[in-house]
């Protein structure tokens, strides 16, 4: 006997949505950093949140630089994250990054998959 999609009504085929990104490039001074793992720590600690995308800190100046999505992650979360840290962070500028032109993907989404998937049973 093979059982296919048992329970049908409730699993349903894998789907794709579709969601708007908001990068931002937010550029931040860092105070309070005095050696290179002071540094590391916080590329360390904020390129680990998902969704940020880069992150470089300079000790020289005590800035950094950071592109993430604006929509789960602002400005403001990302200096609590630093703050939190041990450092003192002020934002100095937070902008949309505009894409190059030579990218041809003309938006800028990215495919979430559903948690949804087909199921057979087989019993024999």
């Amino acid at each position: 006997i093979r059982i296919t999609n048992l329970f049908s009504h409730i699993l349903k085929k894998k789907k794709t949505k579709f969601v708007k990104m908001s990068i931002y490039n937010t550029k931040l001074s860092v105070g309070g950093m005095t050696c290179s793992s002071c540094q590391k720590l916080i590329e360390s600690v904020v390129g680990s949140e998902d969704f940020v995308d880069e992150i470089t800190v300079n000790l020289v100046t005590e800035k950094a630089n950071i592109i993430h999505d604006n929509n789960e992650i602002t400005c403001e979360d990302l200096c609590k994250l630093i703050d939190g840290i041990g450092f003192e962070a002020k934002k100095i500028s937070s902008k949309p990054k505009h894409r190059s032109a030579n990218n041809n993907n003309n938006n800028n989404n990215f495919k979430i998959p559903d948690l949804y998937t087909e199921t057979e049973i087989s019993i024999s």
